[in-house]
């Protein structure tokens, strides 16, 4: 998740240091904004995924009048909660590998219950399939969308920042 720039009308008649301390303020502000949501957006289950594995990508410079940031995350459970799963129907999953979603997500305590239950929904997954590219529930972009006028409202703020202080010079 990330954004570019500020608005691009302002380069043209601030100096250089000031645009660039309040860009790199704003564009690190909107990254803490943007870590964080994604942090409370993550779910805990079975994946093992939690919202502490998104760090904050450090803002900086991408090129003359571009200021990248944003958060990250290096789990790829959150590639495929984003994205889907694509296990197409007929594979089926080890229902080893279910065993901890079960046990998390299901609450289910018992060790020979889970196992039962990782191998129905082993079989379930293969008679059904997951999700794959194309599913409608991109939690991460919705909940950036959700924030993105706050974060145009942090870029507007820099605007203003830098112009008061051209107009003070």
């Amino acid at each position: 998740m990330g954004w570019k720039s500020i608005p691009p009308g302002i380069v043209d008649t601030a100096p250089f240091q000031i645009i660039e301390r309040e860009s790199l303020r704003a564009v690190a502000e909107a990254g803490v904004l943007t870590r964080d949501v994604m942090t409370l957006t993550t779910p805990f289950g079975g994946t093992g995924l939690t919202g502490d594995s998104w760090q904050l990508i450090q803002a900086r410079i991408d090129a003359p009048g571009r200021y990248l940031g944003g958060a990250i995350t290096s789990n790829t459970a959150a590639l495929v909660l984003e994205e889907g799963a694509n296990y197409p129907p007929g594979r089926k999953p080890p229902a080893s590998r279910l065993t901890v979603w079960v046990r998390r997500k299901l609450g289910i305590a018992d060790e020979k219950k889970i196992r039962s239950v990782s191998h129905a929904v082993a079989n379930a997954i293969a008679r059904r399939g997951l999700p794959g590219p194309g599913r409608s529930d991109k939690i991460f972009s919705a909940a950036f969308e959700e924030i993105r006028p706050k974060i145009e409202a942090i870029m507007g703020r820099a605007s203003q920042r830098i112009a008061a202080q051209i107009s003070r010079d």
